[in-house]
């Protein structure tokens, strides 16, 4: 009869078989080998590397476990604590990417991060202005193609299908509109443009007759 240190040093053994032969783990690092938790390359559509850029781990109570920024696009963090963390690669920047649920494994892990950039405002250097964007909608929510009469002014815009429109502003100024679609009764709204800022504002139209 096998003794129980026999057993337990076959379990253990099974246990460490399984690992290393399992597709999910890879190469497990022999004991004491040190290795390091995650990596990650980080690059623009078209293979670009981005550098300088923010990437912090957070943790499963929302604190900020650890921050770095990547070098010719790389990055890493060795260790971390228990449980699930997040990466988040871009900071609050647009076309951030979080990666979830990541945990210490007893492998080292390595992720690919594609980092869009965004549309960035139009910039109105001279003279200075507001970029007015206009949204306009039934009182079901249901977006309307219209007209938008700029009053005391020969300007005259559609919005596309979607209701939008966007419209710029000398800053300092105050403009009148009028929003005009078929079928529904037209509108009137006021915007102020106080210095060099984005203005965003919903228009809602009812039906004639309602």
């Amino acid at each position: 009869m096998l003794s129980a240190a026999l057993i337990n040093r076959y379990h253990s053994a099974c246990v460490i078989f399984v690992l290393c032969g399992s597709p999910a783990f890879g190469e497990i690092p022999k004991q004491g080998e040190e290795f390091c938790a995650v990596r990650l390359t980080v690059s623009y559509p078209g293979g670009v590397p981005a550098s300088n850029t923010e990437v912090q781990l957070i943790d499963a109570t929302g604190r900020i476990a650890g921050s770095t920024r990547t070098w010719q696009g790389e990055a890493a963090f060795c260790d971390f604590g228990f449980g699930e963390h997040a990466i988040v690669v871009g900071g609050e920047r647009c076309g951030s990417v979080a990666i979830r649920h990541v945990r210490v494994r007893p492998v080292s892990q390595h992720f690919q991060v594609i980092l869009n950039r965004c549309a960035e405002r139009p910039a109105y250097g001279f003279p200075p202005a507001c970029l007015l964007y206009l949204r306009v909608s039934s009182d079901d929510g249901r977006p309307i193609k219209a007209t938008v009469k700029v009053l005391n002014d020969s300007l005259k815009v559609e919005t596309d299908n979607y209701g939008r429109v966007w419209i710029g502003i000398l800053a300092g100024a105050t403009q009148d509109y009028l929003i005009e679609a078929a079928e529904h009764k037209p509108a009137r709204i006021s915007i102020v443009c106080k210095d060099q800022e984005s203005i965003e504002r919903g228009v809602v139209l009812f039906p004639i007759g309602r």
